[in-house]
């Protein structure tokens, strides 16, 4: 066991886009300073989105162990026990609890239904990653919607149509990003018989979808620039989402599309400042 399985049970570079959505939340908002509130949900995010990681490996624990790339499955390969990823998770979830008590009553209900979120996605009961389309939507909700309104609720704001539309962009960029990631386990999860979305539609139809999903958030930008919503900030993000568009192209005619992720990681990067920026 070392630094790199930990990195694999909880992804730590989950933590970017999702605080990068809570700060966009924020911002919005056009609360002129951060709030010893704005640091106590921004470290709830950080806590929720690794618990919905360990979680999803202690419940993946059977399938995960048939994966050809085990490597990524610390839990599944025996290098981290299902009983410390368990732990691991209800430590995740127990602080956010606690911290949410120095936050108001509407903050604290979007954080108690993301608990439900990050449970319903794997636990055996629900597991709503098998439910096609839903769990992409489930993706969209918990890692786009929730960060951004609790940012919102912390401040005790009034969201408006324009909100409701900027917080339709992080909804489709990480429901996007969601089903990309997924296409790479295509083989594995029709091999286990699970029903992914990505698996039941296919390398071709996900990448068409995830395309048309940037798409539609570079249209709100755009809408959100020209009635002054956004600053001229926009349009570089825009550029950037068009480079991404470009990049989705590219994947449908090359077998591995993994090798094109981190130059996708660099773009969603360079894309989420200048979003940010737009914000401000």
């Amino acid at each position: 066991m070392n630094l790199k399985d930990y990195n694999h049970l909880i992804r730590f570079n989950l933590w970017i886009p999702v605080l990068a959505i809570f700060i966009i939340g924020y911002l919005s908002t056009r609360t002129l300073f951060f709030s010893p509130e704005f640091f106590v949900g921004a470290i709830i995010v950080v806590l929720m989105t690794s618990a919905s990681i360990t979680i999803n490996h202690y419940y993946d624990y059977e399938t995960d162990k048939k994966s050809k790339d085990l490597y990524r499955f610390p839990v599944a390969a025996g290098k981290i026990s299902k009983r410390k990823a368990m732990i691991l998770s209800l430590l995740f979830l127990n602080l956010s609890l606690i911290l949410s008590l120095f936050l108001n009553s509407f903050a604290q209900l979007i954080i108690l239904i993301g608990m439900f979120f990050v449970f319903s996605y794997s636990a055996m009961s629900i597991r709503i990653k098998t439910k096609k389309i839903l769990g992409v939507i489930w993706n969209g909700m918990g890692y786009g919607f929730l960060p951004f309104y609790l940012a919102i609720y912390i401040v005790n704001a009034t969201i408006n149509f324009y909100m409701f539309l900027l917080s339709l962009i992080p909804f489709l960029i990480t429901a996007s990003g969601h089903i990309l990631l997924q296409v790479r386990d295509i083989p594995f999860d029709r091999k286990t018989k699970l029903t992914t979305t990505s698996a039941i539609y296919g390398k071709s139809a996900i990448i068409k979808a995830s395309r048309i999903m940037i798409a539609l958030a570079g249209l709100l930008i755009i809408y959100l620039w020209l009635t002054k919503i956004l600053n001229f900030f926009a349009l570089f993000s825009i550029l950037a989402g068009a480079l991404i568009v470009y990049e989705h192209k590219k994947m449908k005619e090359i077998k591995d599309i993994t090798e094109r992720f981190r130059t996708l990681q660099i773009l969603y990067l360079i894309g989420g400042i200048l979003f940010i920026l737009s914000v401000l």
